[in-house]
């Protein structure tokens, strides 16, 4: 009876010992898994409040235990995929716990296995009988296979599973059945990103190139030994051959002293040698200059010359470049006047012009000048004009004083050149209901100079100088002023004047009901006026393409001013409002942008008329 009851306990022992180190070898695999550990937890009651009655016992009334099953290096998805079934004990209930662990219940006192089916099955034969009520817990692990990455190029950084891996060559062990996330990241290439499946111990090898997120360009000047820059930053001298550009838009000047400086858009596409530039003659500065005089009866009249105000009469104008130029000369309550001078090398020229009353504002022109419509002198209701048989609106825009600059409603978008904000009073104007269509400058000039084609589109593609072109011929045709807007003049339609709500974007504080902008624009202008418009019933002032001013960009001061024409001089013009490539950041009210007078498919323009 002794030598019985020693078996006994050296047989229970042996029991135990095998549980708790794990019986990895019961484990018959033609699964990816396989035990790590099982083991009874010391001390561990199982916890039948949470089994209905009906689940605590089998049906041979034996009680039932509790398994949980763990995982080791693989994640939660992996682990819902199990499916649990018993041979030998019965199972009374299956559950996925908050701690992404199994709960399995079942029969004590019955020998047998469990098997976990998952992309095969995994069998575990249980070394012995369980104990009622107790707690055991099994660890799955994975057989591992080997990723083995290399880059082109070579220095480009790689990810495993959100870890570094490596630079240029990566092998990691990774788990079967489970999915493995790589990532291939470095400066000027486009990121590749995609998943790996191992359903055996294989090793797979991946050869990853990326694709260059940038072209080449090369330029040429006569006279060599220019400065190049990109986008205002100096880049080098020409020849500038073959160098790494990033893909998209860019602003490529010539700069030479003694020379007019060089500048256009151009637009870089992926792995591509771009050569407009290979061919560039800089032009010599003229310095020849000479004198203007302007008088007029009243005196008091405001002095336009291509698109430029340069005051009221009575004026002399030093210094000003020779050429031959219309002067338009515009006083409330007076019929405008428009003079042809031709000043040369040294010369003094002097208008001195006569102005008429009038009591009415052309409403609609024919090309040839032809009254349609009149009203009051004053801006007060919009007006239509016609050139070559296109017409186009003019908003009203009553005066008033406004801040100007990044005012509240700007928040932490607003850059450091739009402060500090700065009080403006404006006199009336009008302003172009819609951004100049390509429709209206065929009307004008005869030709159409924009990258995407449409009547009612914007016209795009065009300088500043060549807006100053159109303004002329414009004028011509109409015996009008219009000029480009101030840029005071821009913000304050484009803040919706003196009905203003106070909105971030021209008519809303919601960017997609006004704008079109990189995100929803489909990579290209849209026809204007599709947009909804803002409280003045004006287009597109937000987004679609950039729009020129008039002014020379310049930083604001903090004093009040009235009709501000801008820096007196300077390098770069103002352009607004954002365009169909730009960050919705761009499209603000107060956002300000400058460049050298360019062209590009995001450059256009809107144009003014003073009453």
């Amino acid at each position: 009876m002794k030598n019985i009851t020693t078996h006994s306990i050296k047989s229970s022992i042996t029991l135990l010992c095998l549980m708790l180190l794990g019986i990895t070898s019961l484990a018959q695999n033609t699964s990816p898994l396989k035990v790590i550990e099982f083991r009874m937890i010391p001390n561990g009651i199982m916890d039948e409040g949470r089994l209905e009655k009906n689940q605590r016992t089998d049906l041979d009334d034996n009680p039932v235990c509790e398994i949980k099953v763990k995982a080791q290096g693989f994640d939660e998805g992996v682990m819902q995929r199990f499916k649990f079934s018993a041979d030998g004990p019965w199972i009374t209930k299956v559950e996925f716990d908050d701690k992404n662990e199994w709960r399995i219940y079942l029969s004590s006192n019955r020998r047998g296995s469990l098997k976990i089916k998952y992309q095969g099955d995994c069998v575990f034969d249980f070394p012995g009988e369980l104990k009622p009520k107790k707690i055991y817990e099994l660890t799955l692990g994975m057989e591992t296979a080997t990723l083995v990455i290399r880059t082109s190029p070579s220095d480009a950084a790689i990810y495993i599973d959100g870890e570094r891996a490596g630079t240029g060559y990566a092998s990691k062990a990774v788990s079967i059945g489970a999915e493995h996330r790589y990532k291939v990241v470095c400066d000027d290439y486009y990121p590749e990103e995609n998943v790996v499946l191992f359903n055996s111990s294989e090793r797979k090898e991946l050869d990853v190139e990326l694709a260059p997120n940038f072209g080449y360009i090369t330029v040429k000047s006569t006279p060599s030994g220019a400065d190049v820059y990109v986008d205002d930053k100096k880049a080098g001298v020409t020849p500038y051959q073959m160098k790494k550009i990033s893909v998209g838009q860019h602003v490529v000047e010539l700069r030479m002293a003694g020379y007019e400086p060089f500048a256009d858009m151009v637009t870089i596409k992926a792995g591509e040698v771009d050569r407009q530039f290979e061919d560039v003659t800089l032009e010599a500065v003229l310095v020849a200059t000479g004198t203007i005089v302007l008088e007029s009866n009243p005196s008091g009249a405001v002095i336009t010359i291509d698109g430029r105000q340069y005051g009221q009469t009575p004026k002399t104008l030093t210094d000003f470049p020779v050429g031959t130029y219309t002067v338009y000369f515009a006083k409330e309550g007076y019929q405008n006047l428009a003079q042809n001078l031709d000043l040369k090398d040294g010369g003094r020229e002097t208008l001195s012009v006569t102005m008429s009353k009038t009591s009415v504002l052309q409403q609609t022109v024919s090309a040839d000048g032809t009254v349609a419509g009149t009203s009051g002198g004053s801006a007060a209701a919009n007006k239509t004009f016609t050139v070559n048989g296109v017409s186009f609106e003019m908003v009203t825009v009553k005066g008033g004083t406004f801040t100007m600059g990044a005012t509240s409603e700007q928040g932490s978008d607003a850059d450091s050149d739009e402060k500090p904000t700065h009080s403006v009073t404006l006199s009336d104007y009008y302003i172009g209901k819609f951004e100049v269509t390509q429709e209206l400058w065929e009307a004008v000039m005869g030709s159409n100079p924009s990258h995407f084609k449409g009547s009612n589109l914007p016209v795009e593609k065009v300088s500043w100088n060549d807006c100053q072109m159109f303004v002329k011929n414009l004028n011509s045709l109409t015996g009008k002023n219009f000029r480009l807007p101030t840029e005071a003049e821009w913000e304050y339609a484009a803040r919706g004047g003196n009905k203003s709500k106070g909105d971030k974007y021209s008519g809303s504080s919601d960017k997609n009901d006004v704008a079109w902008y990189d995100d929803n624009s489909g990579g290209r202008t849209r026809p204007v006026g599709t947009k909804s418009p803002n409280e003045l019933g004006i287009h597109d002032m937000s987004g679609n393409v950039w729009e020129w001013c008039q002014d020379w960009y310049g930083n604001y001061g903090s004093g009040s001013h009235t009709n501000p024409q801008g820096a007196s001089s300077g390098s770069y013009r103002v352009y607004r409002g954002g365009g169909w490539s730009s960050d919705a950041e761009y499209c603000r009210v107060s956002n300000r942008s400058n460049y050298s007078p360019v062209r590009g498919s995001n450059l256009g323009f809107r144009v003014v008329l003073i009453p």
